[in-house]
């Protein structure tokens, strides 16, 4: 039995692409085993079923869509299955995980129009997040680093249209200091979102930063959100013996995936319990609030 609302909304597709989702759905009906393109595609038409999306272009290892509402320009994906952006879409778009930060961050600072949102996105991944917070603050001024060089291009695409926003995209990666880093390739489902970097002397190689380095460059007097998903990097980020934690004295609003395989959970809550932070964990992400400044700004 083929559902009624994967015939209604065909419109989203253009004639190729209508045609692979009616065969789909028809081998399904049949107990027929669709071809891979075929299941791809139809992951696809589902993500535009429940974002409200349209497709619009497509290239051999892409496609680009149009959205109806909320987002304010096309957004652009690469094709499974190699690549996790339409996972990295649902979840930000769909499954909204992002939402609580923002509402965490509106509780407790800011909710001024006109005030300008200072944001750091380090693994900013395709710019999905940094367009997600833009939607919901209107007025940011944003660091998005991004060190994969594939998911750096897409990116660029992605924010190209800052709609009156300070939008700042680096090929880099943030460390406990200013070095130099290499891409592994060896963490995780090894896909497009799951990697990570280590020191290297190798001169074909990633310019990190600290994220001092990043506040005194960009001349932030405070970092309204950091948000930080860097595939176990945090470790090196929130170890003392190595990093200048002064960056969370200027943080109000930390947002981190803390990657358990790298056994470094315990020691981040220290810092943050050092450094008056509160923060409860909601799915994946634990979200940080400064008690201090937030009091230091009520004054």
């Amino acid at each position: 039995m083929i559902k009624t609302n994967k015939i209604s909304n065909l419109k989203r597709l253009n004639f190729k692409n209508k045609s692979i989702v009616l065969l789909y759905l028809v081998k399904i009906a049949l107990k027929i085993k669709p071809t891979q393109n075929e299941r791809n595609v139809y992951f696809y038409y589902n993500n535009l079923i429940n974002s409200d999306g349209y497709f619009h272009k497509e290239t051999k290892n892409e496609y680009i869509s149009k959205f109806t509402h909320s987002y304010y320009k096309c957004i652009k994906t690469r094709k499974k299955p190699k690549s996790s952006d339409f996972d990295v879409f649902r979840m930000i778009y769909v499954s909204k995980e992002y939402l609580p930060v923002i509402e965490a961050y509106q509780e407790n600072f800011s909710n001024d129009k006109e005030y300008v949102i200072n944001i750091i996105d380090a693994g900013s991944n395709i710019g999905l997040t940094t367009l997600f917070f833009i939607d919901h603050f209107k007025k940011v001024n944003t660091i998005c680093i991004e060190p994969e060089m594939e998911n750096f291009k897409v990116l660029e695409f992605n924010l190209l249209n800052a709609n009156g926003n300070s939008i700042n995209k680096v090929n880099g990666a943030i460390w406990s200091s200013n070095t130099n880093l290499k891409i592994v390739n060896d963490f995780g489902d090894r896909l497009d979102w799951s990697f990570r970097v280590e020191e290297t002397e190798d001169l074909n190689c990633i310019q990190a930063f600290s994220i001092n380095q990043l506040i005194d460059d960009y001349k932030f007097n405070y970092i309204d959100i950091l948000k930080i998903d860097i595939e176990g990097s945090e470790k090196e980020i929130f170890d003392p013996s190595k990093s200048n934690l002064d960056f969370l004295k200027l943080t109000k609003c930390l947002v981190i995936e803390i990657h358990d395989f790298f056994d470094c959970r315990e020691a981040i809550y220290k810092i943050l319990d050092d450094y008056d932070f509160s923060y409860f964990n909601k799915g994946e992400l634990t979200i940080c609030i400064n008690q201090k400044l937030l009091k230091e700004l009520i004054k």
